[in-house]
């Protein structure tokens, strides 16, 4: 009998230093790279909270408010790392518990925010009052407040702990128990109908906006014969105003681009959990990992396509550098 617990401790002992040393490059890079996401989304969320200007454009406001969501899959993605990095970590339920529930919120409210943006633009492209109505102001700050409050009650209510002493390693089986195949269920469908929701919201909007400028050529180009002068700088008037709305509705196009590239593998694995199809582990970080580097561009694309962030992004940098 001591013979064959020895073996097992061994054996246990052999699997555990291969997986270490697997995850140590590993979580490592996972850790470099969720820094860098903390780091470039907080600074955004300093220069959102702090410009007046950047905050005061509906569509801009948004845009980087997706900022808050990333960040949270940046908090994920440390505390994943630093429990491989550490052994010790493995079985401390609470870092598992915040891993767990930052990426999953993270991730359900960068695609509702996303949708968000999408049904902003198509209610400006269909001329609805709603636009104003729901966003103008501060109520587009309450619906951000009860979206994330709304969302982090329906994970509490998952949540179902299993006992210390019955696991060896915290995993996402350990958070919700016997409501993990209800929970990663709903959640799949749900983040899955968000998606295709906001596909379908953008795809219209573009249909819509082509339509509006088509016909106001057509307009404008009718009345050119008697009123040549007034008509061409009604023209150039149009024109500023069609590349100002396709320049936001390419930097939606951009977010909602890699959103689908990078995060629709999450959400697509946790689809398919609906239907009983397992992921491996490797699928499993793979998915997760697109999902951190599609937080860390985000920010990027921001800066590059709104001119005011970009403007307080330098003035940041050298405040630093000074």
């Amino acid at each position: 009998m001591m013979n064959n617990c020895s073996g097992c401790v061994e054996g246990e002992a052999v699997n555990w230093t291969t997986a270490a040393s697997f995850s140590v490059p590993t979580a490592s890079l996972g850790l470099i790279v969720s820094t860098l996401n903390i780091i470039v989304n907080f600074s955004v969320l300093i220069i959102f909270l702090k410009s007046k200007s950047v905050r005061a454009n509906r569509h801009h406001n948004l845009v980087i408010c997706l900022c808050i969501c990333d960040f949270g899959i940046g908090m994920s993605g440390v505390l994943a790392s630093l429990r491989l990095l550490i052994p010790s970590w493995s079985r401390v339920y609470i870092p598992c518990l915040l891993s767990n529930i930052f990426i999953a919120v993270g991730i359900f409210m960068s695609l509702l925010q996303t949708f968000l943006i999408s049904f902003h633009r198509f209610l400006i492209s269909i001329g609805s009052p709603w636009n104003d109505y729901l966003l103008r102001g501060k109520r587009k700050y309450v619906i951000y407040a009860v979206s994330w409050s709304l969302t982090f009650i329906l994970q509490a209510f998952f949540i179902s702990p299993t006992q210390k002493d019955s696991y060896k390693i915290c995993s996402v089986k350990t958070i919700y128990n016997k409501n993990l195949k209800a929970f990663m269920s709903g959640y799949g469908v749900t983040t899955m109908i968000i998606l295709l929701c906001t596909i379908l919201l953008y795809v219209l909007t573009l249909n819509n906006v082509r339509k509006r400028y088509i016909k106001t050529y057509a307009w404008q180009i009718e009345k050119s014969s008697s009123e040549h002068n007034s008509n061409e700088n009604r023209l150039q008037i149009t024109e500023v105003g069609k590349k100002k709305v396709f320049e936001s509705l390419k930097t939606v196009g951009i977010i909602l681009g890699l959103l689908i590239l990078l995060t629709g593998p999450f959400i697509l694995v946790t689809f398919l959990t609906a239907f009983d199809i397992e992921p491996s582990h490797t699928t499993i970080f793979i998915v997760c990992a697109l999902t951190s580097i599609n937080s860390v561009i985000n920010p990027f694309v921001y800066s590059w396509k709104i001119d005011s962030l970009r403007k307080e992004f330098k003035l940041l940098f050298q405040a630093c550098l000074s």
